[in-house]
């Protein structure tokens, strides 16, 4: 499982009972690594199209304009 270390920011993996962090030894405030959920990934994937139809019309605007 992948962990990061609260402490230096050290991303790692460990199959411990107790992990440890490998750069600053820190036993304490261990997280653990999760990857975004659907909702957040839905609204980067709706805001990243937004930015871009924007960018793309004013483009647009401007050569025709």
């Amino acid at each position: 499982m992948k962990y990061r270390c609260a402490r230096c920011h050290t991303e790692f993996s460990s199959d411990e009972d107790t992990p440890r962090c490998p750069t600053c030894h820190a036993e304490s405030g261990i997280e653990p690594v999760h990857r975004a959920g659907l909702p957040m990934r839905l609204f980067g994937t709706v805001l990243a199209a937004a930015a871009c139809t924007a960018l793309v019309g004013g483009i647009v605007a401007r050569l025709n304009g």
